[in-house]
């Protein structure tokens, strides 16, 4: 009978070896170590060796704050990492787990990672039939992970399939998702040119710049524009500048309001060439909008400095309201300076 514990640098080991008569101050004796371990966020490794029963329990217990973690499982930055490859949470513990511990039985997986049997049964053969994980044929059978490079890059082969398919799919769901919107009482999309009929929308991320590159393509007469800085940098960015210097090789004419900064003075040079500019203070504070054809407007609500997954604007094809915009931008076209002459004020590079 004994009670020993070893503390070994960057582990920590309890080792406790009792008699039947001593179970109760045995369990004292781990239930305190544990205490103090999730107190001190150690990593520890309790073995219970009881005399009758000749058995091993291990578990180790990773701690933090909030919770207790199998020592399979991951930080949910390498987790959301993986999952993002197309496998689930669960499959994606069972892949690292055989990567960390190498060729397993499934029992042992389920054992060390805390799951059914029947559940990593499952997953183990969806990993197979998906080629990242391969059978060893011994007695009884053992699974290993495919080398990771191999599994990462059949998943990503795996992904680019699945895109391939649905952008085939895309133009028969797209055209019977149209048929049924066109049989819906009230809702008429066969004429987009009717002004009648208003609509007002919220445009979020992609649809933002999907949004402004549709109205600069299918604009036909004239493009009113204010642009930020930033707002600029953005267009740039994201090749909405080309779309609008295609509008202008059509004929369409296109008149912007800018504020002039030495940091976008070659986007200033770039659009100059096909649209005639002036230059206002402040419009970083101030309503950024496109107009085009005086048919329709797209109000930017971001708020500087841009980032892509917050861009949000408001779209209306509202005749009263392009009315207003339109007269809000003729009122600063007036009070802006032409570019040549703000150039001068601002210290800015002349425009060539």
């Amino acid at each position: 009978m004994e009670n020993r514990v070893a503390i070994i640098n960057g582990d920590t080991f309890a080792y406790l070896m009792y008699e039947p008569n001593l179970h109760l101050l045995g369990s004292v004796f781990v239930a305190s170590f544990l205490f103090f371990a999730i107190q001190s966020k150690m990593a520890v490794k309790v073995f219970n060796r009881n005399a009758k029963v000749s058995a091993l329990i291990s578990f180790r217990f990773m701690v933090d704050t909030k919770r207790i973690f199998l020592e399979t499982d991951l930080t949910e930055r390498e987790l959301s990492h993986i999952c993002k490859f197309g496998l689930t949470p669960l499959q994606g513990r069972v892949y690292v787990s055989l990567v960390r511990h190498g060729p397993s039985q499934a029992r042992t997986l389920a054992s060390n990672m805390g799951v059914n049997r029947v559940d990593v049964y499952r997953i183990l053969r969806e990993l197979r039939n998906r080629g990242i994980v391969e059978v060893q044929l011994t007695e009884p059978s053992k699974f290993a992970a495919t080398p990771p490079k191999m599994a990462l890059e059949l998943l990503v082969s795996e992904r680019e399939s699945q895109v391939a398919e649905l952008r085939q799919i895309v133009p028969w769901l797209s055209a019977w998702l149209d048929s049924i919107a066109n049989t819906e009482v009230g809702c008429d999309t066969s004429n987009t040119e009717n002004t009648a009929v208003s609509h007002f929308k919220l445009k979020y991320g992609n649809q933002y710049l999907e949004t402004l590159e549709s109205m600069v393509r299918n604009s036909k007469q004239e493009i009113l524009k204010i642009w930020s800085a930033p707002g600029i940098t953005l267009h740039s960015r994201e090749g909405l500048l080309e779309e609008f210097s295609s509008a202008a090789s059509r004929g369409v004419k296109i008149r912007g309001i800018i504020e002039i900064t030495k940091e976008i003075m070659k986007e200033i040079r770039s659009v100059n060439r096909y649209a005639e500019l002036r230059h206002s203070d402040h419009l970083s504070s101030a309503l950024r909008y496109t107009i085009s054809d005086c048919r329709e407007v797209f109000v930017s609500g971001t708020s500087v400095p841009l980032v892509g997954r917050e861009l949000v604007g408001f779209w209306t094809n509202n005749i009263s309201v392009v009315r207003g915009f339109v007269q809000d931008f003729e009122r600063l076209w007036n009070g802006s300076l032409p570019l040549a002459e703000a150039t001068r004020e601002t210290n800015a590079s002349p425009i060539v």
